[in-house]
């Protein structure tokens, strides 16, 4: 029971409670039971020191006051519950221990396969309910624009991308409008970090590239410490980031005909000395002229300045 009592001692010691002192065979008639039962019953509320044995003879009992009655009951089931916490203490320390290694294996999964990758990550984005963050950026294993992944695909999901600025190079303008259209906010900034996906607040996945570009592998990471840091991660380069207006940009993208003719010329892979010969500017000037242009078209290389001009159908 609940305050410790038996119902029997609990039918008798509220007939006590509520009346005068009574006897055993009082009580034993009152209640219909056997007197060794009710003997027993009272015997017990004696114990606990809820009842008073009254002088005289036949033996009659009466109640303490509850408050007094029951604080030694009190105590001791406080007793048994600090008792019963610190015996739920260790058992819970000897089962975080028991399974500290398999836990560690539970909160990161390697990937090392590109197509499974890719699964998990189609799968992190139809699976979101409420929003679908992404950190973008080069290099990329095949053709980016066949990667539909940073559109919204759910409706009602919040899509936030932050792309580096040499993904320029990659992608048509067309697409940053495409996305835009079905409602994915994106950002802008240079050289991000890393490349890193996150659903909702139970999954995320980073990309490892390493120096030989035939060895990748990707990160699944659960719920855990690691994935909290893996999300203030982003907000962090969230609030650094800046705004990519669509339109803006793809007017930005514009290229006046000198630039669009460097920018043949540097595709066709004739050496600055001839570049500059054919522009009439001494190579220092055509220096700043090709860092500027790499600049605003977010190539970090003339590989990737030649396939942006591509995209765009200059070439």
């Amino acid at each position: 029971m609940p305050d410790g009592l038996t119902d029997l001692e609990r039918s008798a010691y509220e007939l006590l409670l509520e009346g005068p002192p009574r006897s055993v065979d009082e009580l034993r008639s009152l209640l219909g039971l056997g007197a060794d039962a009710v003997r027993a019953a009272v015997a017990g509320l004696e114990a606990g020191a809820l009842i008073i044995r009254l002088p005289g003879e036949p033996a009659r009992y009466d109640v303490r006051h509850p408050q007094e009655g029951f604080a030694e009951l009190l105590a001791a089931q406080q007793d048994q519950l600090r008792s019963t916490a610190a015996m739920v203490d260790t058992y819970v320390q000897r089962y975080t221990n028991s399974r500290r290694s398999s836990m560690s294996l539970d909160v990161v999964e390697v990937l090392t396969d590109d197509e499974e990758a890719f699964r998990r990550y189609q799968q992190m984005q139809e699976s979101a309910v409420h929003e679908f963050r992404a950190c973008d950026r080069p290099p990329y294993v095949g053709d980016p624009e066949e990667v539909d992944g940073l559109g919204p695909r759910m409706a009602g999901v919040r899509f936030r991308v932050i792309s580096d600025t040499r993904s320029r190079a990659f992608r048509h303008p067309s697409a940053w409008q495409r996305w835009a259209a079905a409602g994915q906010e994106t950002r802008e900034m240079a050289d991000v970090p890393l490349k890193l996906m996150i659903s909702d607040e139970r999954m995320a996945l980073i990309v490892l590239d390493s120096h030989d570009e035939r060895v990748r592998s990707t990160l699944v990471v659960h719920p855990s410490s690691l994935l909290d840091g893996l999300i203030a991660v982003f907000e962090s380069l969230w609030k650094a980031a800046v705004p990519r207006d669509p339109l803006v940009a793809a007017e930005e993208d514009r290229l006046s005909p000198d630039d669009q003719a460097l920018l043949s010329l540097l595709a066709s892979g004739v050496t600055d000395a001839v570049i500059a010969r054919r522009l009439g500017v001494s190579q220092r000037t055509l220096q700043r002229r090709i860092h500027d242009l790499m600049t605003q078209i977010g190539a970090a290389n003339r590989c990737q300045a030649g396939l942006w001009a591509a995209r765009r159908g200059w070439l």
